[in-house]
């Protein structure tokens, strides 16, 4: 099943719950870039999130987060900062090698 994305159960189920190829490939990992945003979704400034890979020269993906913060919320590079805390907090894999850009809704 080369491409797939599971896991088993304590049954010994497997479950089929995405693509490999959906991934990115960071520092020999394959990362998810759906449990970034969800990770993002969990800071109380972010109203939306996506997170996808910028190829680097190497074999390696860079993250690139675009965020829409809560209305109100100023995104600066205070911000940019808490929030590379709290994902590195989840994701030390990450550390500091992930790139921010917010957008704002009209």
């Amino acid at each position: 099943m080369a491409g797939d994305l599971g896991y088993y159960n304590h049954d010994g189920r497997l479950f089929l719950v995405g693509r490999i190829k959906s991934t990115m490939f960071r520092l020999g990992k394959h990362i998810n870039p759906s449990d970034i945003e969800q990770c993002l979704y969990g800071h109380p400034s972010v109203a939306e999130a996506a997170v996808l890979p910028l190829k680097r020269h190497d074999t390696d993906d860079d993250p690139a987060a675009i965020i829409v913060p809560k209305h109100g919320v100023v995104a600066d590079g205070t911000l940019a900062e808490e929030i590379r805390t709290f994902v590195a907090g989840n994701y030390s894999i990450l550390n500091t090698q992930i790139l921010w850009t917010f957008v704002y809704k009209k």
